[in-house]
This record gives C-alpha cells, structure tokens and sequence, in this order.
C-alpha cells in the first residue's frame, strides 16, 4: 500500500466538508433538493442517521438511512488514494459494488417515498 499523498490537505477537507454539512443541518434543518423538487435526495435521512450512530442507536441509524456507513467508508478510500487493496482491479470492484449499492438504496427508497411508504 502506497503512502497517501497530501494527507494533512485532505483532512482539512473532510473536516471543512463535514462543518459545512453540520451547519446547515443544524441552521436549516432540511434538504434543499427536497425543498425545492418535493422528492427525496440520495442522501435525505443521512445527517439522522449519523446522529443516531453517534448516540449508538444503530437501529434508528439504519431507518434514517441504511447506507449511513458509506459515508467513513469513501472518506477513508479518498484518504488512501482509492488503493486500499492490492490489486487495482479489486479497487474498482470496491468502488463499484459501493455505487451500487447506494444507488440501490436510493431506488428502494425513492419508491417507498413516492407510495407514501417512507416518511422523512
């Protein structure tokens, strides 16, 4: 595994993403993608659900958002220069099993959505 390159650059990133992620969830308490089209976005439920998994309420994490963990997952891939693996051909399996999962996810929840099914 290679060194990461500019590690102390992407720190500051994630942390400035994660500020900025924080602050509007606290100021605005809503999803500008939902307030503005009426559906839900890929990541409505998520700051929920990280705020369960704070409290340790992996139960209610996964209700807001099942994909919640994904989250520190690519962060740490981004960190490492998306090689965590060995071979790079494992490298992008990882990457695309992740995608799709998310965009199953979404899928799933954007059809519970639009039955009524998933309220968030």
């Amino acid at each position: 595994m290679r060194k990461p390159s500019h590690l102390g650059y992407k720190l500051l990133i994630l942390a400035a993403c994660a500020a900025v992620v924080g602050i509007w969830a606290l100021l605005f308490g809503f999803c500008p993608i939902r307030a503005v089209t009426g559906v839900i976005c890929p990541s409505c439920g998520m700051s929920r659900a990280w705020l369960a998994a704070l409290r340790l309420d992996l139960g209610a994490a996964f209700f807001y958002h099942p994909m919640f963990w994904i989250v520190p997952t690519v962060a740490a891939l981004w960190l490492f220069d998306f090689q965590p693996l060995r071979s790079k051909r494992a490298n992008i399996c990882l990457l695309v099993l992740l995608g799709i999962g998310f965009a199953v996810c979404y899928f799933v929840r954007l059809t519970m959505f639009l039955h009524g099914d998933l309220i968030i």
